[in-house]
């Protein structure tokens, strides 16, 4: 038997039911009230298995939805054919640095290890571009792509990619692949064994830094990109003069550790930022505090003393022209006073003369 009463005697009717063995519940009725959770007398333990409970069949229903995508993007298997729109389960992505001189940036170039084609990147990152994702696509899907990095400051940040990877050029359905890979700090940045067809840098930054050889090699091998044979070659050395080339404006860098000079280092190059950001990472890397060192920059020098100049040719006509206001105040007071006298004095002739000047004078003004 089922009534509907207030079972709890606090004016909320709930559905009371009589069962034959004796046994009295109340349910309550299943609609939006406002009273709280705990009026409905359920054990905390009983609760958080619900909520468990609901989560778990949220996340079966998910995956079933995603089976039945799957299944109906597949075509149907024939007897002795097999699915050709599935991606292989082998298959994985290598990603490597490369630099192109045509387009003048660094590239990141992806492949597949079989047949599968890429169809879509897409590079997650802060700081180091204008947005904080970009996507490049190809038009004729193949199993390699070369993603361009136009970075727009140097950072050392981790890419988060996402990569659509499909059996063919003409499958429907993609996967999804995903990668993270370390930025180096100066990528745009091309090593060179020697300089050539480029004006060798006039200014320099030097300071004292008494570490090994294979330490600064370490520190190369994270900020810049540089082959692994060519950097164990560099242990071996007593001494260290690296050459790179900025790819977006042809720019050199030279940074040189001569032999038995008690950790000289000197970094030659036009640009202070660059110098700075160089010294900060060292510092950084080998963890140094305080660090004293001498900078040579002409052409900075040359600015600042243009700067210099601008500025007290400014401040120069700002007193000229501030001389000249007061100067011209000082005159109007004096023709109006000399005016108005001769006004009193009735002597039209100096009254005319005195207004006329005043009137030149608020003109020049």
């Amino acid at each position: 038997m089922c009534i509907r009463d207030s079972y709890h005697g606090d004016n909320v009717n709930q559905i009371v039911c009589c069962s034959t063995s004796g046994i009295v519940k109340g349910f309550s009725i299943g609609q939006l009230t406002t009273h709280q959770p705990e009026k409905t007398n359920m054990p905390v333990g009983v609760s958080q298995q619900s909520e468990l409970y609901t989560e778990l069949v949220k996340t079966r229903n998910e995956l079933q939805q995603e089976i039945s995508i799957l299944s109906e993007q597949s075509p149907k298997k024939n007897k002795g054919q097999s699915d050709v729109s599935v991606v292989p389960r082998d298959t994985s992505i290598n990603c490597s640095f490369k630099f192109n001189l045509e387009k003048k940036c660094t590239e990141l170039v992806f492949s597949t290890n079989n047949t599968a084609v890429i169809r879509i990147v897409a590079v997650f990152a802060e700081q180091v571009f204008q947005t904080e994702s970009v996507v490049c696509a190809s038009a004729n899907p193949s199993n390699t792509l070369a993603f361009p990095l136009l970075v727009q400051k140097n950072a050392s940040v981790d890419l988060n990619i996402k990569i659509l990877v499909g059996n063919n050029a003409l499958s429907q359905s993609y996967q999804v692949i995903e990668l993270t890979r370390r930025l180096p700090k100066f990528v745009s940045f091309m090593y060179v064994p020697t300089l050539q067809n480029v004006t060798m840098p006039r200014s320099s930054l030097t300071c004292v830094i008494r570490e090994r050889i294979p330490r600064f090699v370490k520190w190369l091998d994270q900020c810049f990109i540089i082959d692994y044979a060519q950097l164990e070659d560099w242990e071996r050395r007593d001494s260290l003069e690296v050459s790179f080339i900025k790819l977006s404006d042809n720019t050199p860098l030279i940074i040189s550790i001569p032999k038995n000079e008690n950790g000289r280092i000197t970094i030659k190059t036009d640009s202070l930022d660059i110098a700075g950001e160089i010294i900060q990472d060292i510092c950084s890397f080998m963890s140094i505090n305080e660090l004293e060192s001498t900078a040579n920059f002409p052409f900075e020098i040359e600015e600042l003393k243009k700067t210099i100049q601008i500025v007290n040719d400014a401040n120069s006509a700002r007193l000229h022209m501030t001389a000249d206001m007061a100067e011209s105040v000082s005159n109007i007071k004096a023709f109006m006073v000399k005016a108005e006298d001769a006004r009193f004095l009735l002597d039209m002739k100096i009254m005319r003369k005195m207004y006329g000047s005043l009137y030149l004078s608020l003109i020049h003004i």
